[in-house]
C-alpha cells in the first residue's frame, strides 16, 4: 500500500503539465483516501500474531483490491490518450508493474488478486485498444497473454499456500497426539522417562 502511494505520486510528477492539476491532485487524494485505512489498521496491529481470519476480513481485502484497481484503471482511461508517448511509455510501465505486483502480493487471498487483475487488466486492454495506434493493439495481445498467466500463477501460489497451511496443521496436531501419548506413557509407566535438546542437556525428567 505504501508503494501505491509512492508511484502515484512518482506519476502525479511526470504526467504534471499535460494533464489538469485539479484532476491529478483529485486522483492522488482519492488514492490516498483508500491507502490510508490499511496503512493505520497495519500501524495499530503491528508485531500481533495473526493466528486466523475472519470471512469478513477477506470480504474486506478483496473489496479493497478491486477499489485501488479501480483507482489505477480511472488514470489510464483519462489520461493515457491526451499525453505525448514518452509519458504514455511510463504510465504502461507503471500499470504493467502494479498488475504483476499487485497479483502477487495478493495470491495468499486468491479471490482478492484476481479482483485486482480483472479490473486493472481490463482497464489496460481497454485503454490499448481504444488508442487507434496499430501497435498498440499487438501490445493489447501481449498483455492478454500476461493476464493468462497473471491469473494460473494466482490461482498455483493459491493452491501452494492452503497446501502449507495443511501441513502445519496436520504437523501441529500429530505434536499433540504424540506429547499426549507420551505424559499418558509416563503417568502410567513404572520406566524413567527423558528428554535432552541438542547439546544433550536433560530438559526434562519424568517423576518416577
Amino acid at each position: 500500500v505504501a508503494v501505491n502511494m509512492l508511484v502515484g505520486g512518482s506519476l502525479v510528477w511526470v504526467l504534471a503539465g499535460q494533464v489538469n492539476r485539479i484532476g491529478l491532485i483529485t486522483w492522488l487524494l482519492v488514492l490516498a483516501l483508500v491507502c490510508t485505512p490499511v496503512l493505520l489498521s497495519w500501524f495499530r496491529h503491528r508485531g500481533q500474531s495473526v493466528r486466523k481470519v475472519s470471512p469478513r476480513a477477506i470480504q474486506r481485502a478483496v473489496i479493497h483490491a478491486s477499489l485501488l484497481a479501480a483507482v489505477w484503471s480511472a488514470a489510464l482511461l483519462l489520461w493515457f490518450d491526451g499525453v505525448d508517448t514518452q509519458r504514455q511509455l511510463v504510465m504502461a510501465v507503471v500499470s504493467a508493474g502494479m498488475l504483476s505486483t499487485g497479483a502477487f502480493v495478493l495470491s495468499a487471498i486468491p479471490v482478492a488478486g484476481l479482483m485486482w487483475i480483472a479490473v486493472l487488466g481490463l482497464a489496460q486492454l481497454v485503454t490499448l485498444l481504444h488508442s487507434g495506434v496499430a501497435i498498440y493493439g499487438y501490445a493489447a495481445g501481449l498483455v492478454a497473454m500476461y493476464l493468462v498467466i497473471q491469473v494460473l500463477a494466482v490461482r498455483w501460489f493459491a493452491r501452494q499456500a492452503n497446501v502449507r497451511i495443511a501441513t502445519e496443521r496436520e504437523a501441529e496436531r500429530q505434536g499433540h497426539m504424540v506429547a499426549l501419548l507420551l505424559r499418558d506413557f509416563e503417568e502410567h509407566s513404572a520406566d524413567v522417562l527423558w528428554e535432552i535438546d541438542r547439546a544433550g542437556r536433560f530438559t526434562h525428567v519424568s517423576s518416577k
